[in-house]
């Protein structure tokens, strides 16, 4: 997919914690966000919480291997999450993405 999409820079983050730090003191940069349930330290839904706490209104695409109806609704009742997406991420799934990042303020 980076063949896809390589003129676009994306960064990834293995630290959930380190992004809210960057998010607290204004240094992150990005368009979108694309969050998985599983992540060291901090689970996505923990992750989302925070933004919601911080009230960053970032559009946050989630990216899971879990296709179980209770995750997909309780993403859903996250305002930050625009859509949710069941692993493996498809060309016409990350078309969604890079428009939703192009139209982002």
């Amino acid at each position: 997919m980076r063949n896809h999409y390589r003129h676009i820079p994306v960064n990834t983050y293995l630290r959930p914690l380190e992004v809210v730090d960057m998010i607290t003191s204004n240094t992150f940069r990005a368009s979108v966000i694309i969050l998985d349930i599983n992540m060291p330290v901090m689970t996505g839904w923990d992750f989302l919480r925070q933004l919601q706490a911080l009230n960053v209104q970032l559009p946050v695409f989630m990216l899971s291997s879990s296709d179980d109806p209770r995750d997909i609704k309780r993403a859903s009742e996250f305002s930050n999450v625009v859509r949710y997406f069941v692993k493996p991420l498809r060309i016409q799934d990350l078309d969604v993405i890079v428009k939703t990042a192009r139209n982002s303020p």
